[in-house]
Order: structure tokens, then C-alpha cells, then sequence
């Protein structure tokens, strides 16, 4: 790799007119210049095209805009990524912004650390609409040591490089060490890789392949990235909420499932994924969210899937039961109401899952 590689900047948006803007000016102000952005709207329908030309004329480095419907977040990134020419990718969704330093940091890492494939960074989660700090650090949330921190690595500079063959494990029972957008990535990962085209959970899947092929991570103990939390949905009715609700955790059950389904991962990994499945149904899904929004019936459905999956679990089975007793004693009784099949509907078509 020469000493100013070109980095190819990914950025997949939807309607986001009202906040992309924060992700362009971060770009802009970056103080590592040998880079290009291709922008994917993934069906917008707002003037997101009008302020992107706007922009386009402050910048002197290439702009690549492409148009196309609605498919996800997974489909708009792949998207990007055919139209790369950079050595290095990153990522940045429309609502987040990166610090100054960013590019530069990441760059210098692979550069000088060749076995490196993917370096990832920290990241704080800011309230755009008020500036509010709600979590100063996603490392170190509640002032706790984070468990990666426990994989086997060595430290070179401000870079920790992991070399732990525990690391896909890792990845299924605790999720990503650092996300896409504040992540840069050697292209040749995607020479042997491609994004799946999930709408929820993809980039969680794609670091848990990637590592399963052997490529290597790094990660800086800095914050590279403020996540932006805002409600863009805060209008939606209840039932609608409720779906939207079911069709997020739905979507990462479905990512779990692939694994699970997957032959390629050994026995030890699908379990782990299987075990992970059932918890994102049982806790994310059925409780967490169905039981605590009051929607007890569907809930129960959810509960029984979880336990179906995994059924070694005593506190799954303690508190189904206790749950279903309640609904069961309830004025109401047990129901399965007009539109229950619908709005618990399958996940996957495991048809093609090898």
C-alpha cells in the first residue's frame, strides 16, 4: 500500500435530508484529503438529491451519487461498494458524524500494520436535536471495562491488534466491536465478501463472517464517530409502532438464523447462534418489548418460538410460564385476534441457506 491511499466512502441514506448534512460537513472537515464519497438514496423521496449537489460544489474531491429503490440498508452499501476505486473503505450513515481525525487515524493504522485487514473505533451516542451527551463512550458504557478488551491482542502505538481464535465466538454471544461507520476496511475483503442484503443486522453478520475467512481486526481506544439518536417515527400509532417493533428484532433473529443454518460454521458457532436466536426472541422481542408494551398475546407466541428454539433455558421456561398464567387469568383470556398471522410472520426462506 502507498503512503496516501485513496479511501472510498460509503454512505447509504433515506429520507434523511433533515440530517445528512451532519455527515457531510464531518466528511468535509476531515484532515486526510485522498478520498471519494458515492452516496446511495435508497428510494428517498425528500430534496436529499438537491442538498448533495449543493454540497457537491464545496468539495473539491469526487462525488458519486446513485438512485435506487427501496431495498435496505444492506443492498445500498453493496451498492456503494461496486463502485469503489479506493484502496480503503469506509462507512457512514446519514445521521452520524465522524471527528476530524477519523480517516486519518484509521489510514495510518493499515498502513503501517499490513496484516491489519479492519480497524474499528470508538463511538459516543449524541441527541441531535438537543446536543445532549447520552453516552460518552459505547467502549466503556457505564464505566465498564469492555469484554473485548479480554481477547488476546497486541498493542502497537494506539492500535490493539487481536489475534484470538475465540474471536468469531466472541462476535456471536457479544455483537460487533466496532460498527461500519467507524470502522476503514482493506478492500480485498470484498474481493471474497459481500454484505448480505439485510435490512437490520447485516453489518453485525458481515464482521462475524469476515472473521470466520480469517481476516484480521484492530481497533483505537479513541472515539472516532458521534452516533446521532433522534425519532424519526415519533408520529406512528401504536400498532404501527408495535410492528415496526417486531420487524427490527425479526430481522436480527434472521441474521442469527443464517448462521444457525449455516454448515460452513462449526457445531460449537451454530449453537452459539442458536442460543443468540432464542435470547433475541425471547428478551428482545417477547419481553423486552411486546410484554412491557402491554401486546400480551403476541408476546406468549414470541416466548413459546424462543423456547422452541432453545428450550435449556430454566428462566425461559419460569417466566413463560408465569407470563402466560397472567394472560391466561386475565378478563381477557388467552386470544388470538384478526391479524395475529400476519403481524408474526415467518423470518426466512431457508431454502437457499448452505
Amino acid at each position: 500500500m502507498n503512503k496516501n491511499p485513496k479511501v472510498s466512502i460509503v454512505l447509504p441514506t433515506y429520507n434523511r435530508a433533515k440530517l445528512i448534512m451532519r455527515a457531510l460537513y464531518s466528511i468535509r472537515d476531515q484532515n486526510y484529503n485522498n478520498w471519494e464519497l458515492i452516496i446511495v438514496d435508497d428510494g428517498s423521496f425528500d430534496n436529499t438529491k438537491h442538498l448533495i449537489d449543493e454540497f457537491a460544489k464545496t468539495v473539491n474531491q469526487n462525488i458519486i451519487y446513485i438512485y435506487q429503490e427501496n431495498r435496505g440498508a444492506g443492498s445500498a452499501r453493496n451498492c456503494g461498494i461496486s463502485k469503489c476505486s479506493g484502496e480503503l473503505i469506509a462507512f457512514i450513515d446519514s445521521d452520524d458524524a465522524w471527528t476530524t481525525n477519523h480517516l486519518k487515524d484509521s489510514v495510518k493504522a493499515l498502513i503501517d500494520n499490513p496484516q491489519i485487514d479492519w480497524v474499528c473505533s470508538d463511538l459516543s451516542r449524541i441527541e441531535i436535536k438537543t446536543g445532549r451527551i447520552v453516552v460518552s463512550s459505547n467502549f466503556h458504557a457505564d464505566g465498564k471495562k469492555p469484554k473485548f478488551f479480554n481477547l488476546k491482542n497486541y498493542k502497537k502505538g494506539n492500535v490493539n491488534i487481536i489475534k484470538d481464535k475465540r474471536l468469531v465466538r466472541f462476535l456471536l454471544k457479544y455483537g460487533v466491536i466496532g460498527h461500519l461507520p467507524c470502522s476503514v476496511l482493506r478492500k480485498t475483503i470484498f474481493e471474497v465478501l459481500q454484505i448480505r442484503n439485510f435490512r437490520i443486522g447485516e453489518d453485525r453478520l458481515f464482521s462475524i463472517e469476515a472473521a470466520k475467512h480469517g481476516f484480521n481486526f484492530a481497533y483505537i481506544d479513541n472515539i472516532h464517530l458521534h452516533f446521532g439518536v433522534h425519532d424519526s417515527h415519533s408520529t406512528v400509532g401504536k400498532n404501527e409502532e408495535t410492528q415496526k417493533y417486531i420487524d427490527v428484532h425479526d430481522e436480527l433473529a434472521r441474521m442469527y438464523r443464517f448462521i444457525y443454518k449455516n454448515k460452513s460454521f462449526s457445531f460449537l458457532e451454530r449453537m452459539l447462534a442458536r442460543r443468540a436466536l432464542s435470547h433475541e426472541y425471547f428478551w428482545g422481542l417477547a419481553y423486552n418489548g411486546l410484554w412491557l408494551k402491554e401486546e400480551r398475546n403476541l408476546s406468549i407466541f414470541y416466548f413459546y418460538k424462543a423456547i422452541k428454539i432453545w428450550p435449556f433455558s430454566f428462566l425461559f421456561w419460569k417466566t413463560f410460564i408465569f407470563c402466560f398464567i397472567r394472560v391466561f387469568l386475565s378478563p381477557e383470556g388467552f386470544q388470538i385476534g384478526p391479524g395475529f398471522k400476519s403481524r408474526a410472520r415467518p423470518l426466512i426462506d431457508e431454502s437457499n441457506v448452505k
